[in-house]
């Protein structure tokens, strides 16, 4: 209920900022970040994302760190 809230009143702000380019512009980037923000945020809380840096590793394939993959 209250992200369709939020996701209404975001369509309304983008609606009304679409003559304005920038604003339009901000504002859409605004939302995206926000959305990507807090995708991270919920899938660190239910534990889903790995928590240390060999478990991150582990979770993109094992690359190795020189420039050339030595």
């Amino acid at each position: 209920m209250v992200v369709r809230f939020i996701f209404y009143i975001n369509t309304t702000l983008l609606t009304l900022a679409k003559p304005y380019p920038v604003l339009y512009i901000w504002l859409n980037t605004e939302f995206l970040v926000r959305f990507c923000l807090n995708l991270f945020l919920l899938f660190s809380k239910l534990h889903l994302l790995p928590e240390t840096m060999e478990s991150w590793q582990a979770f993109f394939g094992s690359r190795k760190m020189g420039p050339f993959g030595e």
